[in-house]
């Protein structure tokens, strides 16, 4: 196993990434040795909200009702989607977690995996994570406490895989022959896995290659260290890119190695992770997460803390709950300006601003929600009640979700971005 770390020069460049940029673009460029790189300055947005029509940000938009059959009962959607299909991993407490495979209209074709202990089978009550691979349509799957299993989309298992840690939340295939995952750049490490940055690996879980972590919190602190809440992984001009939080940095994973792309300046807000804090202190932290990068636009998930019920159960281990405000910060890479932003549904006329800033991103540059039928036709019959003149469009769309019966699975809304989001 090869194992490296990130160049001393990379380190002090991140280490510098508290100073301030020129003028007051938030999306700069900067030079890095002989090369540039990009500079997001994350105090220089706004303060003001803009509110943007969703007919403003989105290209093509899809309410889609799920065919309610006995074979395929939902209760929660953790969605995967391809070109034709949509792939639904649903809770079924207490029994193993399914994934069933929709077409685009809704209608159900087959079931993916069941219960069991079996060839095929899991004992997982949850999905940690689905990935579909157009290039010889498959699906990967993970469920809680199972080893990742890869299926064609007619539900056949074609292997099982072996990842080398037990509580690695993601994996991505590399090549053929190998997968990456990333590990953790924060928090004190309870397990091996928090000693990695990035690792590549086999079929059965061996390791080929790794990047480690360098920086850690104090030794032998029993003071409470933040835990970062998740990596962003994405692919942007068909290369792997990476945010860890607490490194402040996007890199590009080029000939397994990382390449700095990107330094973020969160400002004096951002949560740290490698430094003891006080519980108090929470409360008005905020963490990132990069949504979706195109040629024009960045797309980032700002979650602020509003409370927080950080506990000690032992030492050195804490636990707890978070409450967060979620904002949408959409970077304009053309003119360098940038905004938080909030989506009003102009569309149907009856989604939340709240559900638009919780969106599920997917690679295609579709982002989607789910919505319960009986929570749909509640808001349908507020909105009917506070408006008196509805526009015709909304209204025919709005009347087959009107038809769909309370005990009817949840229906899907897929919206695709539009290939540029002006920010002035």
């Amino acid at each position: 196993m090869k194992s490296i770390s990130l160049p001393f020069a990379v380190i002090a460049l991140l280490i510098l990434s508290g100073c301030s940029g020129s003028g007051d673009k938030v999306y700069q460029t900067a030079r890095l040795h002989d090369g540039l790189v990009q500079e997001i300055f994350l105090d220089n947005i706004p303060s003001d909200t803009l509110v943007l029509e969703a007919s403003d940000i989105f290209s093509n938009f899809v309410a889609i009702p799920l065919q309610t059959k006995e074979e395929c009962l939902i209760q929660n959607i953790r969605l995967t989607l391809s070109d034709k299909d949509l792939f639904v991993g649903t809770q079924n407490f207490p029994n193993p977690a399914r994934l069933y495979r929709f077409d685009r209209k809704g209608r159900f074709l087959n079931e993916i995996g069941r219960g069991g202990k079996g060839p095929g089978e899991h004992s997982g009550y949850d999905q940690t994570f689905c990935h579909y691979y157009s290039q010889n349509n498959t699906v990967l799957v993970d469920w809680i406490g199972d080893d990742p299993q890869l299926f064609s989309v007619d539900g056949t298992l074609l292997k099982t895989l072996k990842m080398p840690f037990w509580n690695a939340m993601d994996m991505y295939r590399w090549d053929e022959k190998e997968w990456f995952a990333t590990g953790t750049a924060g928090g004190i490490p309870h397990s091996p896995i928090d000693s990695f940055l990035l690792y590549f690996f086999t079929d059965d879980g061996k390791i080929t290659q790794s990047i480690s972590r360098t920086r850690y919190p104090p030794e032998k602190t029993n003071n409470y260290v933040p835990i970062t809440w998740g990596n962003s992984v994405f692919r942007f001009n068909g290369k792997w890119k990476v945010y860890f939080p607490g490194i402040d940095t996007v890199f590009t994973i080029q000939d397994k190695e990382l390449v700095p792309a990107c330094i973020l300046h969160p400002g004096t807000k951002v949560q740290k992770y490698n430094e003891p804090i006080s519980p108090q202190s929470l409360k008005g932290k905020f963490n990132l997460f990069i949504s979706n990068e195109n040629a024009k636009n960045l797309y980032l998930q700002k979650s602020v803390i509003t409370k927080a019920e950080v506990h000690q159960f032992k030492p050195g281990r804490w636990s707890g709950a978070f409450h967060t405000q979620e904002m949408m910060i959409i970077i304009d890479k053309k003119s360098g300006n940038g905004a938080i932003s909030k989506i009003h549904d102009d569309l149907y006329g009856v989604i939340p601003e709240r559900m638009f800033q919780d969106l599920s991103w997917h690679p295609n540059g579709e982002v989607s929600l789910y919505i319960p039928v009986p929570d749909l036709q509640e808001m349908i019959r507020d909105y009917k009640s506070t408006h008196e003149n509805i526009p015709a469009e909304i209204a025919s769309r709005l009347k087959p979700l009107e038809a769909l019966h309370e005990d009817d699975n949840p229906v899907i809304f897929l919206f695709k971005l539009k290939d540029y989001i002006k920010i002035k």
